[in-house]
C-alpha cells in the first residue's frame, strides 16, 4: 500500500486532491501511513459514508460504513472555491472535472 501511495501522490498535481476508500477495520492504520506519506497538514477530511443497508455480522455490531481519507498533495495550492456546491447541496461537479 505505501508504494501505491507515493506512486499516487507523484502522479498528483499540486493542487490536486486524492480520495481514499476504505472499510473501518484499516481505517486507522491508513491513516497513520497517508499522515507519513501526503503530510499530515495536507489532511482535508476523513469522509464516513454510511450505507443505507446493513451487512450481516456475526459480531456484536454490525459494519455498515466506509471512510473516505482526503488528501491534497498541497493543500495551499488547492482553490477551494473549486468544491462548493449550488445552494441546497446539489451541483454538477462533472462539468469542472472530467
Amino acid at each position: 500500500m505505501k508504494n501505491r501511495l507515493e506512486v499516487a501522490k507523484e502522479l498528483l498535481k499540486e493542487n490536486g486532491i486524492i480520495f481514499i476508500t476504505i472499510s473501518d477495520d484499516g481505517a486507522h492504520y491508513l491513516k497513520v501511513l497517508a499522515d507519513d506519506i501526503f503530510g499530515r497538514e495536507n489532511f482535508i477530511a476523513d469522509v464516513i459514508w454510511q450505507s443505507r443497508k446493513s451487512i450481516s455480522s456475526d459480531g456484536l455490531l454490525s459494519v455498515s460504513s466506509t471512510h473516505v481519507l482526503t488528501y491534497a498533495k498541497d493543500k495551499t495550492a488547492v482553490n477551494k472555491a473549486d468544491f462548493k456546491l449550488a445552494r441546497g447541496g446539489s451541483g454538477n461537479l462533472n462539468n469542472t472535472y472530467k
